[in-house]
């Protein structure tokens, strides 16, 4: 087990899924005993998750370059060098525009609580059952953070929650908020994870028996369509409201992972149980999303046939 000093070193690596095999996995497990450490990894992700929604959308004030430009105004004999400096200074523009971008998020992170958004892992999945581990490593990353989990923006109960989720990504998927009481399971908590940087999704965690000293607690994913679940041989030929399914064994237990694709959005449940204890859980979800594509699409038909 590493010790907090050793863990550090790779904390930032961590962070962005850069490290090999071996060392995200003995990172991972300190995680697991350290909070002190895994709210650094926390606050790095949320502040890289931040950066990039908001630099995406950063641009230089109408107007600028042609103002320095105008205020540099070269001699004639050095006036081809002007091309340059139009390409450089929008440019540095942009740069300074970042930066003062980076100091305000840097600024809002030092005075509120972390936005948890993890992406674990490393970059290379190579099957289907390496994509089940990566679920499996997700959910016990969230769940060790109890309720530095959820996202302070996000509603505190399911009420609004699916809607608020959607709008994040721009209704590009589709995301479900389902009630799980009726398996005794509560609503705990909600944020933006994934399982690589570049695939997030809503990541709902429920708990059962809360006040137990080792509650079991069950992970829902609605994430963009995510083909790495369908490689294996048991799995060809399915529909994609079809149920992937796989038990990932750990060191005190095993997890059970269910999966299924809607057009583009992929859902996963995850927990301690075994496959049909948790098949039995989602088939409803499922049953009814089913159900509601299908009528949309006859409906579809329906206009259609009348222009036709």
């Amino acid at each position: 087990m590493l010790t907090c000093t050793a863990a550090r070193r790779f904390l930032y690596a961590f962070a962005d899924g850069e490290l090999a095999v071996k060392e995200n996995c003995d990172v991972l497990d300190h995680l697991k005993m350290c909070p002190d450490c895994a709210r650094v990894v926390a606050d790095q992700q949320a502040l890289r998750a931040s950066l990039g929604r908001v630099t995406e959308s950063v641009a230089a004030p109408p107007g600028f370059a042609n103002a320095v430009l105008d205020s540099l105004d070269p001699p004639a004999a050095s006036r081809p060098a002007r091309r340059w400096v139009r390409i450089f200074v929008p440019i540095a523009a942009a740069a300074a525009s970042i930066a003062f971008v980076s100091f305000s998020i840097w600024h809002a992170f030092a005075s509120r609580a972390p936005e948890p958004v993890p992406a674990v892992g490393t970059r290379q999945i190579a099957s289907s059952d390496a994509a089940a581990s990566r679920v499996v490593q997700v959910h016990e990353y969230c769940c060790n953070l109890h309720d530095q989990h959820q996202d302070v923006a996000l509603p505190q109960g399911l009420a609004g929650l699916s809607p608020a989720m959607a709008a994040h990504f721009n209704n590009i998927i589709t995301v479900l908020a389902p009630d799980f009481s009726t398996s005794g399971f509560q609503f705990e908590s909600a944020n933006y994870c994934g399982f690589k940087p570049r695939n997030r999704g809503a990541h709902l965690i429920y708990v059962a028996h809360a006040e137990d000293r080792d509650p079991k607690r069950l992970s829902f994913f609605s994430i963009p369509r995510w083909s790495y679940l369908d490689r294996c041989p048991a799995h060809k030929g399915l529909e994609d409201h079809d149920f992937r399914k796989f038990t990932v064994p750990e060191e005190r237990s095993s997890y059970a992972v269910v999966a299924w694709h809607d057009n583009q959005t992929t859902y996963i449940c995850c927990g301690e149980m075994s496959v049909p204890e948790m098949i039995s859980m989602v088939e409803p979800v499922r049953v009814v999303l089913k159900e509601r594509g299908e009528r949309i699409a006859l409906a579809l038909g329906s206009i259609n046939a009348l222009f036709h």
